[in-house]
């Protein structure tokens, strides 16, 4: 599955021709591997977020920062440093948030639940979950 992230400067390819797009200038894009890898897709680098479950209600969580081989020196080490906590404190952002999503729907609370456009991608990955399953 393949998210697209718009940053604020997408709308300001709309007068540049198509040639001379790089998606990456201006969007994040990431990618879902099934069935719990994702690649985060960024200007210079890329997160790897493995995603691994221990229990029904508790995953594990690993972050690397994949940068390009040349760009890895002593020189670069606070830049990588720097970006690895940046995204670590926004995916922390991102998981306190659906930690708390996911306490309010195993309350039972709610009898339907309505996901909005974005997560429209949720019904394939579901499935491709239930077709490996064998159902």
């Amino acid at each position: 599955m393949r998210s697209v992230l718009p940053r604020e400067s997408l709308p300001k390819l709309a007068g540049v021709p198509h040639e001379e797009w790089s998606i990456r200038d201006h969007a994040n894009v990431l990618y879902t591997l099934f069935p719990l890898d994702q690649f985060l897709l960024m200007q210079d680098h890329v997160a790897w977020i493995a995603l691994r479950p221990v229990a029904c209600d508790r995953t594990e969580i690993r972050l690397t920062t994949l940068a390009p081989r040349g760009e890895i020196t002593p020189e670069r080490k606070k830049h990588w440093a720097r970006n690895h906590a940046i995204t670590t404190a926004t995916l922390e952002e991102d998981f306190d948030l659906n930690e708390a999503v996911q306490d309010g729907v195993d309350s039972g609370a709610n009898q339907a639940h309505t996901f909005g456009r974005y997560e429209g991608a949720l019904h394939s990955f579901n499935r491709q979950v239930e077709a490996k399953l064998g159902r």
